[in-house]
């Protein structure tokens, strides 16, 4: 499902991680900031090694595809 939700509004989905409580929920990567839908705390997600980001613009994030 993933796929679909980037095809149609050009993010990149994936699963983010709350690092207050650990609660894992499906947003979209190419934001730094999120709220956690679960202790309503703001957090800056993680970023893997893996991820070909290009550069990085207001916290916003560009991959290379």
């Amino acid at each position: 499902m993933p796929e679909y939700r980037s095809k149609l509004t050009g993010y990149k989905w994936g699963d983010v991680t709350c690092k207050n409580c650990n609660y894992s929920q499906f947003g979209r990567l190419n934001h730094k900031k999120h709220t956690c839908r679960h202790c309503g705390e703001k957090f800056e997600r993680d970023i893997k090694p893996n991820e070909k980001i290009r550069y990085d613009y207001n916290g916003l994030l560009y991959f290379d595809e």
